[in-house]
């Protein structure tokens, strides 16, 4: 683009889109009340939020007794944890397989609004993750490397060095096969390096696989990048 449009732009590597969940049971109560242009803005929850399984996206579930918050607040609880769970946990990747559950509530006739049962909601979430355990997730990919048999050293060893973890190995139509699941973050730049170990002779191929938990260091690595740690 700079050479051919002469467009000025900022070159880095791309974005790793991280997300954030719990790795364990939490709960937390949220409370608001704030008075605004001479209106009381009240709302009150307590909120437990439990692991779902890999991909398991969001889900919600009152456990309310049968009228004791109208219907409306109930949905802005609701709302106010999924806006809550896009900025974050620990370093503000979107949340994602949390099942969130609405114990316990209060009601006032005169004060509560929508949006302070949003607001309590959110307060709820924070806290209630912070205490559950929370993980980020990164993006794995399934990567298929073909390469003559005598790389295949090398670029097992590389793939073990960008934390991949070997699946099967193979061969096909007289060159080796090697699968592996690696993350996104370690593969920028893998094509011209495994030219470089092959002397041009290998090619792979990666598709998205999952999102898997991180160990702590790389965790604490993330945040450092991300200023939510700093050195």
């Amino acid at each position: 683009m700079k050479r051919e449009f002469k467009v000025d732009g900022n070159v880095g590597n791309p974005q790793v889109a991280y997300k954030e969940t719990v790795g364990s049971v939490g709960r937390a109560e949220g409370r608001f009340f704030r008075q605004a242009a001479g209106k009381n803005q009240f709302g009150h929850c307590v909120v437990e939020l439990q692991p779902l399984k890999k991909g398991g996206g969001y889900l919600f579930e009152s456990r309310l007794p049968q009228g004791l918050l109208p219907k409306e607040f109930v949905a802005a609880i609701d709302k106010g944890i999924q806006e809550a769970m896009l900025g974050g946990i620990q370093v503000g990747y979107p949340a994602t397989d949390i099942k969130a559950i609405l114990l316990d509530s209060a009601f006032s006739e005169s004060e509560s609004t929508e949006v302070g049962y949003k607001i309590a909601a959110s307060i709820a979430f924070r806290d209630a993750a912070k205490s559950g355990g929370p993980l980020i997730l990164e993006p794995v990919m399934s990567c298929e490397v073909a390469c003559p048999d005598e790389y295949m050293g090398s670029v097992i060893a590389d793939l073990n060095a960008r934390r991949g973890k070997i699946l099967s190995l193979g061969s096909r139509q007289g060159v080796q096969v090697i699968k592996a699941e690696v993350p996104l973050s370690t593969m920028f730049g893998y094509s011209t390096a495994l030219r470089s170990s092959s002397q041009g002779r290998a090619t792979f191929s990666m598709e998205f696989a999952s999102y898997e938990p991180v160990s702590a260091q790389i965790a604490e690595e993330i945040k450092i990048r991300a200023g939510v740690i700093l050195r």
